[in-house]
């Protein structure tokens, strides 16, 4: 629904930072921010762009500060408003359903995005290394389109990372090559829910019981994994299309499960965007490679304790979290 209803301006991000890289590179990070704020200055109610407006702006001014409690802090405040917003009908009755989802989804990565540049920000402080942290390359880095509300999380670091030579060359038949395998997927997924309601079976196990093979059972819940996989290498091979023809080192596509047989790859390999802020913000921030075993769990339940509020505080959230968190240190007691 995100797509179809906002496809001109994924079009239009392409055509305004094409011609920028062109004839004004210095100009992009204004492009990026200018083409996602037409885009939903166009589409959204004014109270969602008024929190997603304050929500950008804080981590600007928290990173001004020079505190990582603060940051944490702020973004623990963010996290609970989030949840309550998802619970405010009179919000949800003006708003409607489609935005609802589309500014709790959007709200919770732009928090991801904020929380990257001020913890990198303070970092960059140390070696007094700030220039390349100002308001128009984090409006550019947190406004930018493709990735708003599909995601990948790239961090703030990849994209500072970015090349900027003037007049770069672009490889558009790569990139239409990129955006198309991603257009196939999603022919491939629509094509498979047709015939197989796994989707439907995921909100209702019952259905599932029913079958009268247990292998039929087994089979269920491997392509619900499947079915999963393929929506996120639909969604975030979009972003990545988009930030790799503009420069910028995006994290790779999500591997397929089918072949990952550690859940430390999983991990890694999956969401490599998510696993890089989790790990290089939070766990590597509790212990170190040296630490005890005791301290590397504390630091896996806490980062996993992130990923549960983060995710929105659901019941089945948080049991996937704590079967992550034992599954993982099953595997570290193993090897």
């Amino acid at each position: 629904d995100f797509v179809a209803k906002f496809w001109p301006f994924y079009l239009l991000h392409a055509i305004v930072n094409g011609v920028l890289n062109w004839q004004w590179p210095r100009l992009l990070c204004h492009g990026y921010a200018a083409v996602c704020a037409l885009a939903l200055g166009l589409n959204l109610h004014w109270t969602s762009l008024a929190v997603l407006t304050l929500l950008v702006a804080s981590y600007f001014l928290v990173s001004l500060i020079g505190s990582k409690r603060l940051v944490w802090l702020l973004s623990a405040g963010w996290i609970l408003w989030i949840n309550v917003m998802k619970n405010n009908t009179w919000w949800i009755d003006r708003v409607g359903y489609t935005e609802y989802v589309m500014v709790i989804v959007t709200l919770s990565w732009s928090l991801l995005r904020g929380c990257s540049f001020a913890l990198s920000r303070l970092d960059a402080q140390k070696n007094v290394h700030t220039s390349s942290y100002d308001l128009i390359q984090y409006l550019g880095y947190a406004m930018y389109f493709p990735c708003l509300t599909y995601g990948p999380i790239i961090s703030y670091q990849r994209f500072a990372a970015r090349r900027q030579e003037h007049g770069a060359p672009r490889n558009w038949l790569g990139f239409i090559g990129a955006v198309g395998r991603s257009a196939i997927w999603w022919l491939l997924m629509q094509c498979g829910l047709h015939y197989f309601y796994i989707h439907y079976m995921a909100r209702d196990v019952r259905m599932v019981a029913m079958m009268d093979s247990v292998f039929w059972q087994h089979s269920a819940g491997y392509f619900m994994g499947q079915f999963f996989f393929l929506y996120y290498v639909v969604t975030y091979g979009l972003g990545i299309a988009f930030a790799v023809h503009d420069g910028i080192p995006a994290p790779s596509r999500p591997r397929c499960i089918g072949r990952i047989h550690f859940y430390s790859d999983m991990w890694k390999y999956f969401d490599e965007g998510l696993y890089e802020f989790l790990f290089k913000h939070i766990y590597a921030e509790l212990c170190g490679k040296h630490s005890s075993p005791a301290k590397k769990f504390c630091a896996t339940a806490l980062t996993f304790a992130f990923v549960f509020v983060w995710h929105g505080c659901y019941t089945y959230v948080l049991i996937w979290s704590i079967l992550n968190f034992f599954c993982l240190a099953a595997e570290k007691l193993y090897k």
